[in-house]
Order: C-alpha cells, then sequence, then structure tokens
C-alpha cells in the first residue's frame, strides 16, 4: 500500500538548493522553506498492523 508524506523545513538563507519563499506547515506561514515529498510502500496487512500496534502500546504502558 503506498503512502505519500510531505514535510517542510524552513531555512534561513536562499543559497540552499531548492530554497523559496513558499507555504509550510512546519511553520503555519510563509517562510523560506524547502519541501521534500516521500513516496513509501508498505507490505504489511491490516491485520499485522493492529497486531503490532496493541503489543506495542501494551511494551509502552508498563
Amino acid at each position: 500500500m503506498p503512502a505519500v508524506d510531505e514535510t517542510g523545513d524552513v531555512k534561513k538563507g536562499t543559497r540552499t538548493v531548492a530554497v523559496q519563499r513558499q507555504y509550510t506547515g512546519t511553520a503555519d506561514r510563509i517562510e523560506n522553506s524547502q519541501v521534500a515529498v516521500y513516496l513509501v510502500s508498505s507490505t504489511m496487512s491490516e491485520e499485522q498492523t493492529q497486531n503490532t500496534g496493541s503489543a506495542s502500546t501494551r511494551e509502552c504502558s508498563h
């Protein structure tokens, strides 16, 4: 199952590649920033994901 994630990094200057004034949710306003988009693929079934999540919850509650 593919998943898309967009993230923004606020930058102070303009010399870094792909920095421009644009809206980024990180700053919640228009700033000099870079935006990266990640596309990942998951192979776990929904049942495996639920089992993993509940096991992690139990481990964290100790």
